[in-house]
């Protein structure tokens, strides 16, 4: 508890709303809660805000005592039958600098490049060179 920041009952409510405003479900909230605050009866308020909350009742099973979700199909991707076929680019920020990684899913390779502006005309120019050198384009 002590990397915690401990709420007074006048602000634990809007903490708690702040910290749900995503509508992350049970377990997410829980982990924000419990990495982040303390006060007694937060997991008591927690679950009653997610129980009152239409948005994440309709992710919830059952509500009342229990944080079990509706279980999701497992949906499988089509399989790609040649390198290029199907591939994956994310952005994300580490250690104050900003990264593009390229995946291609037949061949599992990958390239990160750092990035130093985030407009889409950086980031699509970062594209154009893993994709030129293998023939893509």
């Amino acid at each position: 508890m002590e990397d915690r920041l401990v709420i007074l009952l006048a602000q634990q409510k809007v903490i708690l709303e702040k910290l749900h405003e995503g509508h992350h479900g049970m377990s997410k909230t829980s982990h924000l809660l419990n990495t982040s605050v303390f006060w007694v009866g937060k997991n008591r308020h927690r679950e009653d805000s997610l129980v009152s909350c239409r948005q994440c009742r309709g992710t919830l099973a059952m509500w009342g005592n229990t944080s079990m979700r509706q279980r999701q199909p497992i949906v499988s991707s089509e399989q790609p039958r040649c390198p290029f076929q199907i591939v994956s680019s994310d952005l994300f920020h580490h250690n104050g600098k900003n990264y593009l990684v390229i995946l291609d899913h037949y061949s599992k390779w990958y390239q990160v490049k750092q990035l130093r502006s985030l407009t889409s005309r950086k980031v699509i120019s970062n594209c154009d060179e893993p994709f030129s050198s293998f023939g893509v384009l």
